[in-house]
């Protein structure tokens, strides 16, 4: 069975936005085929009967639903791209990354897990608990709920093989 090619000549760069004068927050990214990723963008933004799949997790159909559905929303190509691979065409997304500076893309195309760090300041938002453990920001609720953590400060002379 041979793999489908993909046509990269016809690649866009496209943006989301809210038609709602309030709402300023947009996202950036690509497709070689515009017409069926405005549709899987819809469908996933309107599928709130499924809340348990990854992709409805995304924080882009969160704010898409909390102001006011795809109906409030539009999305344009910003630019037709001929490129001839998936990496050209993530180079380029990333230079309108770069350059919108959009609040709702969480990812950015072909950045390294240093450059992550570096941008989103990974090592300033480490905290050492007072039990001793080290840990970001989005684990603080469960770190204080584990059982490390209650017996640590419960018990100063605690110790586990973490």
């Amino acid at each position: 069975m041979t793999r489908h090619q993909i046509c990269y000549s016809k690649s866009v760069i496209y943006k989301i936005y809210s038609n709602v004068n309030n709402v300023n927050k947009i996202y950036v990214g690509s497709t070689t085929n515009f017409r069926n990723r405005k549709y899987k963008h819809k469908c996933l933004s309107l599928n709130n009967n499924n809340k348990d799949t990854n992709e409805y997790k995304y924080y882009i159909y969160q704010y898409i639903n909390e102001n006011g559905g795809w109906g409030n929303f539009n999305m344009s190509i910003l630019e037709r791209y001929d490129c001839d691979n998936k990496q050209q065409l993530h180079t380029r997304e990333a230079y309108y990354i770069n350059k919108l500076k959009p609040a709702l893309n969480k990812t950015i195309p072909l950045r390294t897990n240093r450059e992550w760090k570096k941008d989103t300041n990974y090592n300033e938002k480490r905290i050492l608990c007072d039990c001793g453990y080290i840990y970001g920001l989005s684990n603080k609720a469960r770190h204080l709920k584990s059982e490390y953590h209650i017996n640590k400060i419960t018990n100063p002379f605690y110790y586990t093989n973490l």
